[in-house]
This record gives structure tokens, C-alpha cells and sequence, in this order.
């Protein structure tokens, strides 16, 4: 090999090693593009996908208030098959106007500002600028009376396996006809089966020695809880009432708060229903038979004396959770109607 040729090797190989380290470059380069382009493609992407959640928990939010509102009022007003509440006895100690979720009356109220209201003073943290319902009725049939043992005691076939009357419940026995709000004493359960007196008490939810109407009317007669006042078939029922709010959550922290829509009924303890509600806003549906018929929205305070509430009109804000802590705030309304006879007054 001459000198030509070892001089040309030499400066063929350095092209080549010139020629590969320009090409890693140019790959590292491209390279770099790529990951940045998919890195925008991904953080899109993950964009789309914490939106797209956020709208599907929307949804579901949405679906389960549609089912839970119209259950949740269903009871509203009931009284066993009877439809006058002024033949409804008190037995009970406690006036009409004290008995709280136990009374009659109104069987649908919205509560304006829950924050002053006697009804939810037990209750912390309420949302601001939410309004609340108070539910009233007695819907869940626990037992289907039977026969009369005595004056004060009677019998009767429970339910179901799962139904059962303590000492001390209240309970309203109705048909058709009339019926009578009182503490059931002394029961005794055996074979489906339940026994109760209506023992007098001094206790504010005692009984009684004589009973009341809504209207302040002594009992008498039929209205009585007798032998004689209550037709074959008469029932046995648990109150329902509820109290309907939007209060702290229970993850609620104080750098974050968290509002959820809330049930308490009677007797029991609160449940979080709904977590991400920021308010509750409420309107009475009613008919008015004024100059033809009139059917129209009402606040709390204009609700007219002689109006007939129909449905419920309830407009929420749902926190829907759009990824990186941005919750945004998205409205929900429906209008739950009411069952014939239940209304506000």
C-alpha cells in the first residue's frame, strides 16, 4: 500500500465517522420532536379524558337525582288510604303545631333559610344560599290490625319479617276513614305477630287521656281509638317524614370544602345522599281556581293560601370534577309532581 492510498483510507473513514454523528443528531433531533408532539398528543388526550369524565359523572349525577326525587316525595301526605287530615286524632301530649316531621301538615315545605329554622338547628355547616324540604306523611304500612283484646290493647299481623312496632314508636292507625296518631306501649312481638296497648304518659310524646284534631276539635266518637272506631283492615303506620338539606360533606376538609345534598328522617341519622351539590333552590307548582284556573310557580313566601301545590320544582348546582382540582358548577332542574292531596297546606 502506498502512501496515496493510506492517506485517501484515512480521510474516507473520517467522513464516516463525520457522516454517523451527524445522523445521531439529526435523530436525537427528531427524536425530541416526536416525544414533544406526542407529549402535546397525550396532555390533549388526557384533557379530553378528565372532560369527558367530568361530563359522565354529570350524568350519573343527574340519573340518580331523577330516580331519587320522585321516591323521596312519594310519601308526602300520606295517611294510609284516608284523605282528610281533620279526622286525624292526636293522641299524643304534644300539640299539632309542636310534632315537628311528625305532624300532618304541610306535607311538602320548602324552607327558605334552614339556618334560622327550629327544624335544622342540630345540623352543622348548611351550604349559604340553599333552601331546604321538610317532608311529612306516614307511608310505610308495618302491620294490618286484627282484633281488639281489650280497651286498650290490640293485635295485629305485621308486614313482613323485617316490620316490627317497639315500645315508645309512634304510629298512626288509620282506614278510610279516620285515623289516630299514638304511642304504642307495652308491645309484644311472636309469630308475626304484634300486640300494643295506648297507655297514658306524662311524657311530651306520651299518650294522652283524650285526642285532637288539626282544627283543636276534642275527639269524640268514631274519631276515638275504641273498639268501634276503626273499620276491618285498618293499618299500622311508621312516620316518613324527612328533612331534605345541602350541608358539608363528610370529605369536606377546611382548605377544600365540599357541599353534599343530605337526608335525615325522622328518628334516624343523616344520610349523604349526593356528594358535589352546591345548592338547592325550590319552587311550589300549585293550581289556583281563580278566575278559570291558574297554574303557576311559587317561592315559599308568595305561595297564595287557596293554592293547591302540584309539583315541586327543584333546581340544583352539580360540581362535576374536570380534572387538575377544576370543578365547575353545573345546573340541574325537575319538576317532581306531587301525589293528589299532598301539597303545602
Amino acid at each position: 500500500m502506498n502512501t496515496r492510498t493510506q492517506s485517501w483510507e484515512a480521510r474516507s473513514t473520517g467522513y464516516q465517522c463525520g457522516q454517523g454523528l451527524l445522523e445521531l443528531l439529526l435523530a436525537i433531533t427528531l427524536s425530541l420532536l416526536l416525544l414533544a408532539g406526542l407529549s402535546h398528543g397525550l396532555i390533549a388526550a388526557k384533557t379530553w379524558s378528565d372532560a369527558l369524565a367530568g361530563r359522565i359523572g354529570v350524568q350519573q349525577q343527574l340519573g340518580f337525582l331523577n330516580h331519587f326525587w320522585p321516591r323521596l316525595v312519594a310519601g308526602a301526605g300520606h295517611m294510609g288510604c284516608l284523605r282528610d287530615a281533620d279526622r286525624v286524632v292526636n293522641l299524643l301530649n304534644t300539640d299539632w303545631p309542636d310534632l315537628g316531621l311528625l305532624s300532618l301538615s304541610p306535607s311538602i315545605e320548602i324552607v327558605q333559610a334552614p339556618q334560622s329554622s327550629a327544624q335544622f338547628a342540630a345540623i352543622e355547616n348548611l351550604a349559604p344560599d340553599s333552601q331546604a324540604l321538610i317532608i311529612r306523611g306516614f307511608a310505610e304500612s308495618l302491620a294490618t290490625f286484627d282484633r281488639w283484646l281489650s280497651d286498650e290493647r290490640g293485635e295485629a299481623s305485621l308486614a313482613s319479617s323485617k316490620s316490627r312496632i317497639n315500645s315508645n314508636d309512634v304510629v298512626l292507625l288509620s282506614d278510610c276513614q279516620q285515623a289516630t296518631l299514638f304511642s304504642a306501649t307495652s308491645t309484644w312481638h311472636s309469630g308475626g305477630r304484634v300486640r300494643f296497648s295506648w297507655s297514658e304518659g306524662a311524657e311530651s310524646f306520651d299518650n294522652a287521656a283524650t285526642g285532637t284534631t288539626v282544627n283543636g276539635a276534642t275527639a269524640q266518637g268514631v274519631l276515638a281509638l275504641d273498639p268501634a272506631g276503626f273499620a276491618a283492615g285498618a293499618r299500622l303506620f311508621r312516620p316518613t317524614g324527612s328533612l331534605i338539606y345541602v350541608a358539608a360533606s363528610r370529605i369536606s376538609t377546611p382548605q377544600r370544602q365540599v357541599f353534599a345534598l343530605w337526608r335525615k328522617t325522622q328518628g334516624g341519622v343523616a344520610t349523604e345522599l349526593l356528594t358535589g351539590v352546591a345548592r338547592l333552590r325550590l319552587r311550589y307548582g300549585a293550581w289556583r281556581d281563580q278566575n278559570g284556573g291558574q297554574v303557576g310557580y311559587f317561592d315559599a313566601a308568595t305561595l297564595p293560601v287557596d293554592a293547591r301545590v302540584l309539583l315541586l320544582l327543584v333546581n340544583m348546582q352539580i360540581a362535576a370534577d374536570y380534572g387538575k382540582g377544576d370543578l365547575r358548577l353545573r345546573p340541574a332542574a325537575f319538576a317532581v309532581p306531587l301525589l293528589a292531596g299532598a301539597g303545602a297546606g
